[in-house]
């Protein structure tokens, strides 16, 4: 933790700053609101919280007003935010965080287009498990890294099949990590056992990869892999992709089964206000982008809202199961 306070602590403000609003939005299960607690009276911070609904349109206001210098805020929100009707002025931060999901490079790019030129918005992975943050933060890195190991936690990505060290660049396997982590699953030894290995490596359960410079990627959760035929396909691949369709306000990608060909992919596309975007649009822009597997054979499902959990992520198991009944263009 200690090693965090400091980080963040360069980025943020000098020493003789106290009482700097920062902005809470992590909810209480994420280790990051454990950390809140704990390091904002360390950074002389004081922590503006809301106890409504954590709605784009009330975090907007709630920075008009209080003007924060810091916040840790998940991509979907803060999509949300940077694509409201209402404008939000952005340059009291001194940092911004994004986690909790899949960082798209547009999205960044879009936040450091809003934010003050010496101010830092940056990816960071980590998870509850991890006790936090496993990568450094590189705001000077790629676009879409998420970091570079520490000599805090020790770092390996291992083929999901086989179990062995992938140690060439840009190859993606399952994040494996030691270090400062958790030490069980409450009441629940099956699953504990099942994410450690026996010399005491923690399976993540994440694909990622690095490139020659040993900077991380991360590409997706491993048990939302896509299997079409003898295909894996990773949906946020195709939610980039449709992402890039300038009347597409949100997207996310799950699929259904298939007696033959095992999965195909289903788009849950949510139209921008007065668009008229067709579902044949959508597979044809997948289909010019992407290879022959990785068509959206399952169809399109145009949506008003996608469903999300209580942290703002995309609901997958509640998307797949309106993808199973709903009508699919």
């Amino acid at each position: 933790m200690m090693r965090i306070l400091a980080q963040r602590k360069s980025r943020l403000f000098n020493d003789t700053e106290k009482n700097l609003p920062a902005l809470y939005l992590s909810p209480v299960q994420w280790i990051a609101g454990f950390y809140n607690a704990i390091m904002m009276p360390l950074l002389n911070l004081c922590k503006v919280q809301t106890s409504l609904p954590l709605t784009a349109d009330h975090i907007i206001d709630i920075i008009r007003e209080y003007r924060p210098v810091s916040t840790v805020i998940g991509p979907s929100l803060l999509q949300s935010i940077l694509k409201h009707e209402k404008q939000c002025d952005l340059t009291s931060f001194n940092l911004i965080l994004v986690a909790g999901g899949k960082v798209h490079k547009d999205l960044i790019s879009e936040l450091r287009k809003r934010v003050r030129r010496d101010a830092v918005a940056a990816e960071i992975y980590g998870q509850t498990e991890t006790l936090g943050q496993v990568f450094s933060i590189e705001p000077s890195g790629p676009l879409g890294s998420c970091g570079k190991s520490t000599e805090f936690h020790h770092v390996k990505l291992m083929d999901p099949d086989t179990e062995k060290e992938i140690t060439r660049p840009n190859r993606p396997g399952e994040l494996w990590v030691k270090g400062p982590m958790f030490t069980e699953y409450y009441n629940n030894p099956q699953e504990t056992a099942a994410v450690f290995t026996e010399d005491g490596w923690f399976k993540t359960g994440d694909l990622l990869y690095r490139d020659r410079e040993y900077n991380f990627y991360f590409v997706e959760r491993l048990g939302m892999l896509i299997k079409y035929r003898n295909y894996h396909i990773t949906p946020l691949e195709l939610v980039e992709v449709i992402r890039q369709h300038p009347e597409v306000l949100d997207v996310s990608v799950t699929s259904i089964k298939n007696v033959f060909d095992g999965e195909h992919p289903v788009a849950c596309v949510v139209r921008r206000p007065g668009s008229k975007v067709t579902a044949h649009e959508i597979k044809e822009l997948v289909a010019n982008k992407l290879s022959y597997s990785k068509r959206l054979r399952g169809g399109v499902i145009f949506m008003e809202k996608l469903p999300r959990t209580s942290t703002g992520k995309v609901a997958r198991a509640k998307l797949k199961q309106i993808a199973a009944i709903a009508y699919r263009e």
